[in-house]
C-alpha cells in the first residue's frame, strides 16, 4: 500500500503549538522547576540545565513550563504537593485555576538563541544587543500583563545612546521599533515631568522637541535638565535607586566597544533594583533555549573565538545568579563548558544537569493515545519503527511519523500494523521523516564534519585511531581539532560496552545512512573490512562485508562459526553472535 508523504492542511504533530496539546510524560524534569520556583528551603543559586539529542523535547518542555508551570503557591498547597507523586504534581499545577486555588503567576521570558526567519538584524538573539532587547521587550510587557511592574532605566538609556551613535534614531518611528512606549520606564517618565513643568521654557522646549527619550539625549548628557530641576532631579533619581552620575559613566563609554559589552551589566544591575522595588513580582523565570544555537557553525574556532559567542550570555547570567528570586532554565544539546572560559567563567556547580531522554514505551503509548492513534497493533509498530536501543523511543520522529498516520487518516486510508511494517522497511514516505530528524541532528556541522559523519556511520564503534585511519583512507582532512570538536556534538555518544575512547554515532543516523546507502558509507565499509582483516578481527570484518555483498558475509559468517565453535573458540563465537544481531540475515 502506498502512503502519500503530501503534508495536510492541518498543522504538524510537531510544531510547537499542536505539541504542546500533546505534551507527554517529562514529570520529574517538570516537578524539578516548580521546586526551583516554589521550594523556600531550596537556594540553589544554580542554573537548571536540560540538555539531551535534538529532537527530544527540549523546547517543548521550556515552553510548557513556561505556560502551565510558572506558579508561585501558597506554602501549604506546596507542602501538599510535595507529598503527591509526579505526575499527579504536575497535573494539578498545569490544570489549576485561580479560582480553585489561591497563587500567583509569575512573569517569565524566553529567548530562544536560533532566530526565527526574517527577524531584523537588530533582533539577533545570539549577540548581546539583540538578545537583551528580546529579554526585555518580554520581561516588561509579560510583567505588566500580570498587574507587576520592572524598569530598566539605565539598560534602556545605554541602548539609546548606543543606537543614538549609530545613527539610528531620527524620528518617533525608530524608537518605537526598539522600545513601544508602553515598555519605556524611567526615560519616558522624566521627559513627561519637565515636559509638564518647563512647558513654557524655550531652551527646554527645544531640546523636548524630539519624540519621547530621544529628548534626554538631545539634551546633552541631562546638563540642560539638571540645570533646570536641579535637587529635584537627584530626589527623583535616587526614589529609583539610581543618581545622574549612573547615566553619566553610559556617556563616556565607547559605544562600539565598552558600552555594548557593558550591556549586560546594566540589564542585571536595573533588575536586582527592579526586583527589591514595591509592585515587583515576588519571583521571575528566565528560560534560554538551544544555547548550542549561539556559535552555530563556529565550534572549530579557538578557545578564546568559541567563548567569545556567547560572554555576554555568562556576564549576564553569573550576575543574576546573586539574585535568588529569579529563577533560570537553560536547554541545549551539550552541557556547556563554562568553567573553562577564562572570562566570566560560571563553575560547574553552578549548573544543575538534567539530561532529557527519549520516550519509554509506555511514554509513547501515552502520546500516540493523545494524538488519536487509537489501533492497539498500530501503535506498537509506530513504536517499533522510532526506537533504538531497549526501550527508546526517539520523540521527534514518532511525531513525524504519527504526522503520516493522521494524513492518510484524513484521506479517508486505512493502515494497519502489516502495511505499517511494509512501509517503514522500504517505503519512501517514512524514509524521508527519518531525513528530517537526521537533517535537525545536523544541523549545526560544516560540510567536512557531515562528510566524516557519513564516513564513521558505518563503524560500529570509532576511536581515534580509526577516525585518522578512516580520513586518510577517504580524505575529509582529519585534524586532532575536528576530532574534538567532532566529539562536542550531542549525536556522538560513547561506545559503553568498549574501552575508554571509543564512540558511536546516534542509530538513527546510521539507520539513515544504511538505507539510503550513502556513498561515502559504502566506501567506509570497504576500507573497514580490509582494515578488520589485517588487524586479525574476522567478526567486525564479516560485519562491513555484510553491507557490500550480503550473500558472500552470510556465507563466510556461517563458516567461520563453525570452525569456532568446532575449535571451542568461545570469545570468537561470542562476537560472531553479537554481531549475527545487528545484521539481518
Amino acid at each position: 500500500m502506498s502512503i502519500s508523504d503530501q503534508i495536510s492542511q492541518k498543522a504538524s504533530l510537531t510544531q510547537i503549538n499542536q505539541a504542546l496539546r500533546h505534551f507527554a510524560n517529562r514529570h520529574e524534569l517538570t516537578f524539578r522547576f516548580a521546586e526551583y520556583l516554589n521550594d523556600n528551603e531550596l537556594h540553589p543559586n544554580k542554573i537548571l540545565f536540560f540538555y539531551g539529542d535534538g529532537g527530544n523535547g527540549k523546547s517543548l518542555l521550556l515552553k510548557f513550563l513556561q505556560e502551565n508551570c510558572c506558579k508561585l503557591f501558597p506554602l501549604e498547597t506546596w507542602q501538599e504537593l510535595k507529598r503527591k507523586t509526579y505526575s499527579e504534581s504536575v497535573e494539578f499545577i498545569k490544570t489549576i485555576t485561580d479560582w480553585e486555588c489561591d497563587f500567583q503567576v509569575i512573569p517569565a521570558a524566553l529567548l530562544d538563541f536560533e532566530p526565527p526567519p526574517k527577524l531584523s538584524q537588530q533582533e539577533q538573539p545570539q549577540d548581546s544587543f539583540g538578545g537583551l532587547l528580546m529579554l526585555h521587550k518580554q520581561l516588561v510587557s509579560n510583567a505588566k500583563r500580570l498587574g507587576y511592574k520592572l524598569s530598566f532605566p539605565l539598560y534602556e538609556f545605554a541602548c539609546i545612546w548606543y543606537l543614538k551613535y549609530q545613527g539610528k534614531l531620527k524620528n518617533e518611528s525608530d524608537i518605537t521599533q526598539f522600545f513601544p512606549a508602553s515598555e519605556l520606564s524611567l526615560v519616558g517618565e522624566i521627559v513627561n515631568t519637565i515636559t509638564t513643568i518647563f512647558k513654557n521654557n524655550k531652551e527646554v522646549a527645544a531640546a523636548l522637541a524630539l519624540p519621547g527619550a530621544l529628548a534626554l539625549l538631545a539634551a546633552s548628557s541631562l546638563n540642560i535638565i539638571a540645570k533646570y530641576l536641579g535637587n529635584d532631579l537627584n530626589r527623583y533619581l535616587h526614589g529609583r535607586g539610581l543618581q545622574k552620575k549612573d547615566f553619566e559613566r553610559i556617556e563616556q563609554l565607547d559605544p562600539e566597544t565598552e558600552l555594548i559589552a557593558a550591556l549586560p551589566n546594566f540589564f542585571a544591575e536595573d533588575l536586582k533594583i527592579a526586583m527589591q522595588r514595591q509592585g515587583a513580582p515576588e519571583k521571575l523565570v528566565l528560560l534560554f533555549d538551544t544555547h548550542e544555537a549561539s556559535w552555530g557553525e563556529g565550534r572549530d574556532r579557538g578557545k578564546a573565538g568559541f567563548f567569545k559567542q556567547d560572554e555576554w550570555l555568562r556576564c549576564l547570567l553569573s550576575q543574576l545568579l546573586e539574585l535568588p528570586q529569579v529563577v533560570i532554565v537553560m536547554a541545549g544539546r551539550e552541557i556547556p563548558r563554562w568553567h573553562q572560559a577564562s572570562y566570566c567563567s560560571i563553575s560547574t556547580d553552578k549548573l544543575e544537569c538534567k539530561q532529557v531522554t527519549n520516550f519509554k514505551t509506555v511514554d509513547a503509548l501515552e502520546y500516540l493515545q493523545k494524538v488519536g492513534i487509537e489501533q492497539a497493533g498500530l501503535r506498537q509498530s509506530l513504536i517499533a519503527y522510532t526506537s533504538f536501543d531497549v526501550d527508546s523511543v526517539h520523540p521527534f520522529l514518532l511525531g513525524l511519523c504519527a504526522d503520516l498516520v493522521k494524513t492518510a487518516q484524513e484521506q479517508k486510508k486505512s493502515l494497519t500494523p502489516a502495511d505499517f511494517k511494509s512501509v517503514s522497511q522500504t517505503g519512501q514516505a517514512f524514509n524521508q521523516k527519518l531525513a528530517i530528524l537526521v537533517e535537525r541532528l545536523l544541523k549545526y556541522v560544516d560540510r567536512e564534519i557531515e562528510d566524516a559523519v557519513y564516513i564513521l556511520s558505518a563503524c560500529r564503534a570509532f576511536n581515534e585511531e580509526l577516525y585518522f585511519h578512516l580520513g586518510e583512507s577517504l580524505k575529509f582532512n582529519p585534524s586532532y581539532a575536528a576530532f574534538q570538536t567532532l566529539l562536542s556534538f550531542s549525536f556522538i555518544w560513547q561506545a559503553e560496552q568498549q574501552a575508554e575512547g571509543w564512540y558511536r554515532l546516534h542509530p538513527l543516523i546510521r539507520r539513515l545512512n544504511f538505507q539510503q546507502r550513502q556513498e561515502r558509507t559504502q566506501a567506509a565499509h570497504q576500507v573497514l573490512e580490509r582494515y578488520y582483516r589485517e588487524r586479525g578481527n574476522l567478526a567486525e570484518a564479516l560485519y562491513h562485508a555484510y553491507w557490500q555483498d550480503s550473500l558472500r558475509a552470510k556465507e563466510e559468517w556461517i563458516e567461520v562459526f563453525g570452525q569456532a565453535n568446532q575449535q571451542e573458540a568461545n570469545e570468537l563465537c561470542r562476537t560472531l553472535a553479537e554481531i549475527r544481531k545487528e545484521i539481518p540475515f
